[in-house]
């Protein structure tokens, strides 16, 4: 008779293993939820995300829509009123203007071109203007108001042009005033004193009396201006452009002047 060999205790230890790993794996399976279930438990979640989402997207799209209707409205509203009759109407509307472009980015490339243009066509530098008296000024308020928004709502980067207006007694001491061009304009007894002038564009510009002192006139043109009496004390002439030596000897200058390098 074959004598039946003892159990090995290996395999039945191997045998144990093998079962307590398949009831772990049983038993996981039974708590875990499949990942299809997960989805399906996330998809309110993410529905209610997407509706968030899509109504502050139409929040934000109306909002829009809404302000560049306001600024169209009053921009239209304005350029109504700078064709008024009366004075108080027109101050209006530039004022308005000026509103515009500080509440409006967008708008202010066109705001400052029509206001530049407004003074081009209503304050037109002509012979006969030209001819005037110094003493008898035109109409400040408007050109004052317009220059004071152009001031404050332009990028002074961009070239703005003031040329052939008659704009005289302008107050414009220490303002940026870079990018402004005044070719054949008349701006007798103005005040630019410590204004940025920068690339300033002067050329046939009628300049008497102007005080210049302390500004900043880097890359400005006077070729052509008429400088009687025009003041650069304390004033930097050395990188301006087309100043010649009679202009320069009709202004006023003293010690602190420093004059064009192209003098030395």
């Amino acid at each position: 008779m074959t004598a039946t060999p003892p159990p090995d205790p290996d395999s039945n230890l191997s045998d144990l293993q093998s079962v307590a790993q398949q009831a772990a794996q049983d038993v996981l399976a039974g708590q875990r939820p499949s990942i299809w279930a997960r989805l399906a438990n996330a998809l309110p979640l993410v529905a209610t995300l997407v509706t968030v989402v899509i109504t502050l997207i139409s929040t934000l799209q109306s909002q829009s829509q809404y302000r560049e209707t306001q600024a169209n409205e009053r921009f239209q509203t304005a350029v109504t009123m700078l064709a008024a009759s009366d004075l108080s109407s027109r101050l209006g509307g530039i004022y308005t203007l000026i509103q515009v472009a500080q509440s409006y980015p967008s708008q202010e490339y066109a705001t400052t071109h029509i206001l530049a243009a407004y003074l081009r066509s209503r304050f037109p530098s002509t012979d006969e203007t030209r001819a005037e008296p110094l003493t008898k000024l035109p109409a400040v308020e408007e050109i004052n108001a317009v220059m004071g928004g152009l001031v404050v709502h332009r990028d002074g980067g961009v070239s703005l042009d003031l040329g052939r207006i008659s704009a005289r007694g302008l107050m414009m001491r220490d303002q940026d005033l870079r990018g402004l061009i005044f070719p054949d304009a008349d701006l007798r007894g103005s005040i630019f004193a410590g204004a940025d002038l920068s690339n300033a564009l002067f050329s046939r510009t009628l300049l008497s009396n102007v005080d210049f002192q302390g500004a900043t006139l880097t890359g400005a043109d006077f070729s052509g201006a008429t400088l009687t009496g025009a003041s650069f004390v304390g004033t930097d002439l050395s990188e301006t452009k087309g100043l010649s030596a009679p202009q320069l000897a009709s202004a006023k200058t003293d010690a602190t002047t420093i004059v064009p390098n192209s003098f030395k």
